[in-house]
């Protein structure tokens, strides 16, 4: 029984791990000056992130 549970939690943490993949928010930089605030939702094809800081 106990087994069944830890199945059934693997399974559902899988299943929220993998939807929220689709839901990856890409930033959206028409003018590199400004502040970079809009977000819109990633193509398929950027799926990876990166991060930045300039100084």
């Amino acid at each position: 029984m106990r087994a069944q549970r830890g199945l059934i939690l693997l399974l559902l943490l899988l299943a929220v791990f993998c939807s929220t993949a689709v839901s990856l928010k890409c930033y959206n930089c028409l003018d590199p000056v400004s502040s970079c605030k809009i977000n819109t939702t990633c193509s398929p094809n950027l799926d990876s992130c990166l991060y930045a800081v300039a100084a």
